[in-house]
């Protein structure tokens, strides 16, 4: 039995423990019921992601995603079939999260095993929003926003995140021979793909580095400006999930993009304590 079939046995709140995500911080403050109804997001979108990243044919994950389609159907019908989807049932019934956004994020992976190149931002974007922005406007219903302009916030930071990923990752990403950067971006600063590739240190890709990060930058900024003022303290866990990022973008700044050698993170204490700052100015 592969992980990913063993997975389906798992509840939701099973799934989040095994997978020991950063999300699980950002829930601290939630309610209990707030807290599981986070957990069933999360297990849906972990899932999902683990169906394309095993190592198995491509026809074998077409085919899971498939019946993880048929499965979500199911949930929406009432008649989840699993555990995970009976938590999400009771997540989505509770909270009317609109079913398009878990078809999107199920396009979204699908994504990675249609194309492992994007050639302009415009493509990136869609990528983005489908991975991450959707997660971000599951979340709302959650946290219960009350101004509709909050729905471009979680879309901007859901883009903020995604683009701090992939400069975190690429070159975890180039092993599997997938780039996300666009490729207009690599041609832009005199690079070509195998350089990203054979992770070559040179100050071309510092200088495209720089520009993907100043990239994410804007978006976390437009993310901030987005958040109305009477649904900041409603989105503390959006917000602490939103600076822990802005952290890890900051320190693979900070460390002059050696992002090749090894993956950036931050401690656990690190963690902590800006979530118990972003809560503080939040009270």
């Amino acid at each position: 039995m592969t992980d990913v079939q063993a997975n389906l046995k798992l509840s939701a709140e099973q799934l989040c423990q095994k997978s020991g995500s950063n999300f699980s911080l950002s829930f601290f403050f939630l309610s209990n019921e707030k807290k599981r109804a986070m957990q069933a997001i999360y297990a849906f979108c972990r899932h999902s992601d683990d169906i394309v990243d095993q190592d198995v044919p491509g026809e074998v994950k077409q085919q899971q995603l498939g019946e993880w389609r048929i499965e979500l159907d199911a949930c929406y019908s009432g008649d989840p079939g699993i555990p995970m989807t009976k938590d999400l049932w009771e997540c989505v019934s509770r909270y009317n999260i609109p079913k398009n956004y878990f078809e999107e994020l199920i396009l979204g992976v699908e994504m990675d095993l249609l194309q492992n190149r994007y050639h302009t931002f415009d493509d990136l974007y869609l990528y983005c929003y489908r991975v991450a922005s959707t997660v971000g406007l599951m979340c709302i219903e959650v946290f219960e926003y009350t101004n509709a302009e909050t729905k471009k916030y979680a879309e901007y930071l859901g883009i903020a995140l995604q683009l701090t990923n992939i400069l975190r990752d690429v070159g975890d990403d180039g092993a599997m021979n997938r780039i996300y950067i666009p490729l207009e971006d690599i041609n832009k600063f005199g690079l070509d793909e195998q350089a990203l590739l054979q992770k070559n240190y040179t100050a071309e890709f510092s200088n495209l580095a720089e520009f993907h990060a100043q990239r994410a930058e804007a978006y976390y900024r437009k993310a901030a400006s987005s958040l109305p003022a009477q649904d900041k303290k409603s989105m503390l866990a959006a917000e602490i999930m939103g600076e822990i990022y802005h952290a890890v973008l900051q320190k693979i700044r900070a460390n002059d993009y050696r992002v090749f050698e090894r993956r950036t993170s931050l401690s656990k204490l690190h963690k902590l304590l800006i979530a118990f700052e972003i809560w503080a100015g939040l009270k």
